[in-house]
């Protein structure tokens, strides 16, 4: 079975921030742009998946 690893701390925001922002010390300022990408984007292309993802590693910064 095939398998790739990616380093997410070798990786710049700014190349990818979609893979970064699932990481359990996701900046909080991210945070931010994740909720917005939900009201932006949700009805048009599926985040919901993502978006699971992403809060249930960083539940305490969605939380307040």
């Amino acid at each position: 079975m095939p398998v790739q690893v990616i380093n997410i701390r070798e990786l710049s925001d700014a190349e990818n921030l979609w893979l970064h922002n699932l990481s359990l010390d996701m900046p909080k300022e991210n945070a931010q742009w994740v909720s917005e990408l939900d009201r932006k984007y949700g009805e048009r292309i599926n985040t919901g998946v993502y978006l699971s993802a992403v809060m249930s590693a960083n539940h305490e910064k969605f939380s307040k």
